[in-house]
């Protein structure tokens, strides 16, 4: 017999069963449906190393009608299957979003999501090594996650910023604090060269305690759910079907893909889609499954004039093996990042975000170390992506085997706005390379004429709308089919404590609460929402504040307007 049973050790669930587990009293088990974080996923360089493997749950979107044309409409969404989720897997980016994103979720009907209210679960949780360059109005030291940038990065990085000033962008030294416009190259969940997850910030220094255990390698197949009151969950491991009890509450956090999925199957969704493959209906809940949103990008590619290395060479590894310094140490290009306002939404909101690629210290296809991709010039690649989608799109069951992947349908670009945001970020990229200080590379573009779009005079608008919906690049930033809102909304699956609506003991906390998506990277966003989670569980269970490894617990801390600072009290 358990208190607290989680289900999936990703970004939020990790941070959550660390948390809880502060409480001796109380029994925490975490169930994962995969294996631990493997070895090498802390090499940043190896970013991409595990995607298309056992350990990424490779799901695919389907029937698109507007988007991934080029591939049969059907979009890829790798999700990680491990401890640590796609924390383990992602670009290591660490971005809150806009202060505006939390103060639209209050606005919804969400009290205690407002910036000021997450202000304080992102900073207990942090620990920013590069306080002295960031600030404590909107940063913190000693908390378990560590940010800072990476120890090496391209000289070409630079440039790209050069590029984005002559362009009129301002440079920032933290778009987390009061300049969210900008390029930078950004601070990551990393410490001096390797990757943090929330796996190994949140779990790794707890495992030791006896009220936790991580049960590995467990899918869990269904919430049991008796008078309307969650009491424990069904899972497969090592072939068998087994059962864990909770005497206190059950948390799915399995991200926006897996936690619908998962109350699905336990009875808890639209009615008719519950009766259609034979799951018995325990909760008519509409919104399970719906407004399941995503950002989308576009990747631009140019070859320019320096050999075609590969940054891993014998020097970079031996470098890294001895002092985690080099290459290796870093995502290369892909650290630099700009969010752009379009014309289309307020100067102070950025609908933009640019990511880059190229300079990473990754394995040769020939496996030979240090070798010639080919005889022409290295590429690099810039990818507008926008931020504030429209479109809308759902999850639903295949069937009821709790083994069987669900129909994910992304909907992605069925609101033309979306398109026209993404065909203007094509062309902020385009201005980028088009500077005095790209200039010295000779930058030609890659991207071959598209033949579904040939009707389209080349690089105009139209063109671009068209190469957007066919190579269309869907971001690993899925939320909202789960979203949190006010009872009075049809659509809401939780209210603003987590609550799942109807069933008592049972919340979610992931990306698939947020009412829309955060305007960047959700990797930082979802561990806040772990630790709103953990502070509202104790909270409703009458449990006082614990000491976090010398922190006060984030629900200790309170804004001083007066000071214009965070401070405990």
């Amino acid at each position: 017999m358990t208190s607290v049973a989680l289900e999936l050790g990703g970004s939020a669930g990790a941070v959550v069963a660390s948390r809880l587990s502060d409480i001796p009293e109380w029994k925490v088990l975490l169930l994962e449906a995969g294996p631990d974080e493997p070895p090498g996923a802390d090499v940043p360089s190896m970013v991409a190393m595990f995607l298309g493997t056992d350990i990424d749950w490779q799901y695919q979107t389907t029937n698109e009608m507007n988007a991934c044309l080029s591939t049969g409409g059907s979009c890829s969404w790798p999700r990680g299957k491990n401890l640590g989720g796609t924390s383990v897997h992602n670009g290591m980016m660490y971005n809150r979003g806009h202060a505006k994103d939390f103060d639209n979720w209050a606005a919804m009907g969400n009290p205690g999501w407002s910036w000021r209210d997450v202000l304080p679960y992102f900073m207990c949780s942090e620990n920013n090594t590069e306080i002295h360059r960031v600030g404590r109005k909107y940063h913190s030291t000693g908390g378990l996650l560590t940010v800072e940038r990476f120890p090496w990065k391209p000289a070409i990085a630079d440039d790209i910023l050069a590029a984005a000033a002559e362009r009129g962008y301002p440079i920032s030294e933290d778009l987390n604090g009061d300049q969210f416009i900008g390029f930078t190259v950004a601070q990551t969940t990393s410490k001096s060269g390797v990757r943090v997850s929330s796996a190994s910030a949140f779990l790794r220094p707890v495992r030791h305690r006896r009220n936790l255990h991580i049960s590995l390698n467990a899918t869990a197949t269904k919430i049991i759910i008796e008078n309307n009151k969650a009491t424990g969950v069904q899972f497969y491991q090592d072939g068998e079907l087994r059962v864990a009890r909770a005497t206190k509450e059950v948390i799915a956090s399995g991200g926006a893909v897996n936690s619908p999925q998962l109350l699905l199957l336990s009875g808890i969704g639209p009615k008719e889609h519950l009766r259609a493959v034979n799951v018995t209906v325990v909760k008519d809940l509409p919104g399970v499954g719906e407004n399941l949103h995503n950002h989308a990008s576009y990747t631009l590619s140019w070859t320019i004039n320096e050999p075609n290395l590969f940054d891993l060479d014998w020097g970079s590894a031996a470098e890294y093996i001895a002092f985690q310094k080099g290459p290796m140490a870093s995502t290369g290009l892909s650290q630099v990042t700009g969010m752009v306002p379009s014309i289309y939404t307020t100067p102070d909101h950025p609908d933009i975000q640019l990511f880059f690629g190229g300079y990473q210290a990754a394995c040769a296809t020939t496996g030979e170390v240090g070798a010639l991709m080919n005889n022409d010039g290295r590429s690099i690649s810039m990818s507008p992506t926008m931020t504030h989608p429209r479109s809308k799109g759902r999850l639903l069951l295949a069937n009821n085997n709790p083994l069987a992947k669900p129909i994910i349908w992304g909907n992605y670009l069925s609101d033309p706005m979306d398109v026209t945001i993404l065909v203007e970020g094509i062309e902020i990229a385009l201005s980028l390379a088009n500077t005095s200080a790209m200039a010295k590379y000779n930058m030609t573009l890659n991207n071959a004429p598209l033949a579904a779009c040939s009707q389209y005079p080349l690089m105009s608008k139209n063109y671009w709308a068209c190469a957007v919906r066919q190579d269309t690049g869907p971001e690993n930033h899925q939320a909202g089919s789960c979203k949190m809102g006010p009872i009075n909304d049809p659509m809401a699956v939780v209210d603003n404590r987590l609550r799942v609506y109807g069933i008592r003991n049972l919340r979610v906390a992931d990306a698939s609460i947020m009412p829309q998506v955060t305007s960047s990277n959700t990797a930082a966003p979802s561990m806040m929402i772990g630790e709103k989670a953990a502070a509202y569980i104790k909270s409703d269970w009458g449990v006082a504040g614990t000491q976090w490894y010398g922190k006060e617990p984030c629900s200790m801390w309170k804004h001083n307007h007066n000071h214009h600072h965070w401070r405990y009290q």
